[in-house]
């Protein structure tokens, strides 16, 4: 089986780190395990190499989510880089090979995993992607039938790290949050002339971990709906028509407003208008 390099950022989450990677080391197979730690107290590597001899450990001192993705491909020894969350449960013995063999096909640039939500049935309808030309992301990705798709879930995909290469790493333009960070990773590999498909052997548990991670620290103050207003602008200014973009921010607005009705709060609509007013530039 071609390498595999297994890539988990991490921020503040030592303790269910330790439980994902415990349920890492039952797999069989030519692999890695590089936890990119972000966190305010540094994880120490004894805790890690106690659990697995094949964990590495990359500390980064600039927070954020692609950045820790772009450094854990630089570090990793791999063909195929599989991105994985801290707060997950693999859900089968064969989920590394569910991955690799994929890439056996040269068209494959990336694999999008299964992934069962907390509280979240088996999908029947339709698999989670990239829609309409307003750039809607969203979907479950706790479906069963193998198929060709048009985005991936951040907690539970891979990539060839060539291809990671060719396409310059994932973009540090998604701040904060960094939400739709895998999403522009997903059409920027279509539109290298790569296919993704989505694996459903590659199962596992996300466990939506309540404490530690970026978007669980900015739920305090409600900043996350500022990057996330901000994350979808920057998203659709990248890959969105501009004839349609009125239209979109009208959309993103929108949101703003049924999260301030989730939350019963004007501060998530605050939050997203702030969002909506951070200019930004491409370089």
């Amino acid at each position: 089986m071609t390498k595999a390099s297994i890539i988990i950022p991490t921020l503040n989450r030592k303790e269910i780190l330790l439980e994902t990677l415990k349920h890492l080391s039952t797999l069989q197979g030519d692999f890695e395990v590089l936890v990119v730690d972000q966190s305010d107290e540094p994880i120490l590597e004894k805790a890690l190499k106690d659990i697995d001899q094949r964990i590495r450990l990359v500390r980064v001192e600039e927070k954020g989510l692609p950045n820790a993705r772009n450094l854990g491909a630089e570090e990793a020894d791999g063909e195929i880089l599989i991105y994985l969350d801290d707060d997950v449960l693999i859900q089968n013995q064969d989920f590394l090979e569910a991955h690799v063999h994929n890439f056996q096909n040269p068209l494959v640039g990336a694999v999008a995993g299964r992934v069962k939500q907390p509280g979240e049935g088996v999908s029947i309808k339709v698999i989670g992607g990239i829609r309409t030309a307003l750039l809607v992301v969203g979907g479950s990705f706790n479906y069963i039938e193998k198929q060709k798709v048009t985005g991936m879930i951040g907690c539970n995909f891979s990539i060839r790290k060539s291809l990671v290469r060719e396409l310059g790493g994932f973009d540090k333009g998604f701040i904060g949050s960094a939400n739709l960070e895998e999403s522009d990773m997903a059409i920027r590999v279509q539109r290298a002339g790569y296919e993704i498909v989505f694996e459903p052997q590659a199962y596992l548990h996300h466990l939506a971990w309540q404490k530690g991670g970026v978007r669980n620290d900015l739920k305090k103050n409600f900043e996350k709906y500022k990057w996330i207003a901000r994350n979808q602008k920057y998203f659709f200014k990248k890959h969105g028509s501009p004839i349609l973009f009125p239209l979109f921010i009208c959309v993103v607005i929108v949101r703003g407003k049924l999260y301030s009705f989730k939350e019963k709060s004007l501060k998530p609509l605050i939050e997203t208008f702030k969002g909506v007013l951070i200019s930004f530039n491409f370089s």
